[in-house]
């Protein structure tokens, strides 16, 4: 009986210091963000999100197209090397121009997450093809969660990411996607 005691707590020490030591190459996980090169199309987005989710730990992958970027998470305890990184984005056909590694942890010590509502008037709207246009430029302005775009009373409703977004990102993002005027309501 005693044996069997010392084989269990052998094997359960062993699981312990492997797990201590897996978690502290990247104990609460990072989020890295990526500036690639190259980036025009939804097919380019396709080829690069394939290469990167190959990567082991790679979750909540998002690429925006027009700004050249591809953010996501890798869970904890996984390490993704920078010549990983160059690889996969080389492998997919474009050029990495940086790497930014930030740690989960400190992220939500930011206050990560924390959503905020913006309202925006658009002048300009004319058209349901309208609508889409500035939707799709709002969707690809990293950090966006959720867009809802109104014709009829020339507004936008942009859930975001407070500490990612700053809103006037969002009224470039609508005037650069036609002959659009956008600004931000004050709210009272």
């Amino acid at each position: 009986m005693t044996q069997v005691w010392k084989s269990i707590t052998g094997v359960l020490t062993g699981l312990l210091i492997t797990t201590a030591l897996a978690s502290s190459s990247n104990p609460g996980g990072e989020r890295i963000t990526l500036r690639v090169d190259g980036l025009s199309c939804p097919f380019c987005a396709y080829g690069l999100e394939k290469n990167l989710k190959s990567l082991e730990g790679v979750s909540n992958l998002d690429i925006k197209v027009n700004d050249g970027l591809a953010a996501f998470d890798v869970k904890a305890g996984v390490t993704i090397t920078d010549e990983q990184l160059k690889k996969a984005v080389s492998d997919a056909g474009f050029t990495l121009r940086n790497i930014k590694r930030e740690s989960l942890a400190e992220q939500s010590k930011k206050g990560d997450g924390t959503m905020e509502m913006i309202n925006l008037n658009v002048e300009g709207m004319r058209c349901s093809g309208c609508v889409h246009g500035v939707e799709t430029a709002l969707k690809e302005v990293l950090g966006v969660h959720s867009v809802d775009v109104n014709l009829d009373a020339h507004r936008a409703t942009v859930e975001i990411e407070a500490r990612k977004v700053q809103p006037e990102k969002l009224v470039e993002a609508v005037e650069k996607a036609g002959r659009f005027k956008a600004s931000i309501v004050k709210e009272k």
